[in-house]
């Protein structure tokens, strides 16, 4: 105890309050030196959050690590002011505003953007000693303020409640970055569906109605987009990769980061957002090291029957398959496939929600969407030379039906 209590007053978080001698021991009763503490960063130095090395405005984890350095930078401002016994000029500002829409938000935060620069660079004085400018934008549960708090009747209805999401993954594959590049630009359709590449530039035009608005090959890609027409789910959708060599190029890191606002049931989606994530990320990692980013021959994707949404649907999917309840991944299969085929098959991915099936020529994915009050999807990604999508979906098809006795 007495070694703590030194190491903390040497530290300068303890101090001295008063020495009572009782018969041969003196004993010296510490105190606070604050009232409060915050831990700077520095404390985990090797560990600290890095503005610098990911830098999207709209991304959640990177206001943190710019709030992270502003403690570790306005921390080391405040002891070398009282170090040199002079006072430290600081300002800070503090609101909270209520956007009505989205879209509002946008514009918003665009003239806010807009407003700080100009001020920058009228004021800025290069010669002068530099002054740092840190602003940051997050939804909040407000604090209890009554004259704010509108009056509420009983015909008021509960309006619609938007709420922002971001779900980031990190993971290495066995491929270089321009394997993977191409599997996210060009070749989508071998692990996800088929797009349009977007064009190579910002504010080009992005998949499924986006603007490109990062484009540094093969290291650097983002999208988003607004009010997607027929995408109701959502009014802001961004998804972000980052791309670096590891091994000499040899093989890549990749971080993704998909993130935007859920209109409504925000619970349910969000769930289903992440648990896709995870499935098509590592059906990109299937196809870039089991099919070599090879273009995609023939491409489906359709759903079940209505009947598919039931609670038991998708274990129905998987005993149909064959497939013993403890088939774990990794297991080599025969599978039963449209009108009793055989498929020869390795379960690369099962759990509760999804199933993939990948054979030597295609990847054949089970989506349990009746979780979220959809029907069960089936995607297959055929790369055999002279493949049919249209014979492999009605296939497919007739056997889901079959699953479900639809005809």
């Amino acid at each position: 105890m007495n070694y703590h209590l030194k190491a903390l007053e040497r530290h300068g978080l303890v101090e001295l309050a008063c020495e009572r001698r009782k018969g041969n021991v003196t004993e010296r009763l510490m105190q606070a030196t604050a009232a409060s503490y915050v831990i700077s960063p520095l404390a985990l130095a090797a560990v600290q959050p890095d503005p610098d090395r990911f830098r999207d405005q709209l991304s959640a984890r990177w206001l943190l690590a710019l709030g992270a350095r502003l403690v570790r930078d306005v921390g080391s401002l405040i002891t070398g002011a009282a170090k040199a016994r002079k006072r430290l000029a600081t300002y800070a500002l503090d609101g909270e505003v209520r956007f009505a829409s989205a879209a509002e938000r946008a514009a918003f935060i665009q003239e806010l953007t807009a407003g700080v620069s100009a001020l920058i660079h009228k004021y800025d004085a290069p010669d002068a000693g530099a002054a740092a400018i840190t602003g940051s934008w997050s939804p909040y549960t407000p604090r209890s303020r009554t004259s704010r708090t509108p009056h509420s009747t009983s015909n008021q209805q509960e309006p619609t409640m938007s709420k922002e999401f971001e779900i980031a993954r990190e993971f290495e594959v066995d491929a270089t970055p321009e394997q993977v590049w191409d599997a996210i630009t060009s070749n989508t359709g071998g692990w996800m569906w088929p797009s349009e590449p977007p064009e190579p530039r910002v504010g080009g035009k992005g998949a499924m109605g986006s603007t490109v608005t990062a484009w540094d090959p093969p290291h650097r890609y983002t999208n988003r987009a607004e009010d997607v027409e027929g995408v109701e789910e959502q009014s802001l959708n961004q998804l972000d990769y980052t791309i670096e060599p590891r091994e000499g190029g040899r093989r890549a890191w990749v971080r993704y980061v998909h993130s935007g606002i859920l209109v409504d049931d925000w619970d349910n989606q969000y769930d289903a957002a992440c648990r896709h994530t995870d499935f098509y990320l590592h059906t990109l990692r299937q196809y870039l090291t089991e099919f070599g980013g090879r273009p995609v021959v023939a491409f489906t994707t359709f759903d079940g029957p209505d009947t598919s949404k039931t609670a038991d649907a998708f274990v129905a999917v998987g005993r149909a398959l064959g497939l013993g309840d403890d088939t774990a991944e990794g297991t080599r299969v025969q599978a039963r496939g449209p009108e009793g085929r055989r498929l020869d098959a390795v379960v690369d991915f099962r759990n509760p929600y999804f199933l993939g099936l990948r054979t030597d020529d295609a990847m054949i994915r089970f989506f349990g969407r009746n979780h979220w009050g959809y029907p069960v999807g089936i995607s297959v990604h055929d790369f055999a030379p002279g493949a049919d999508a249209k014979a492999v979906e009605a296939a497919w098809q007739d056997w889901l039906n079959g699953v479900f006795s639809q005809s």
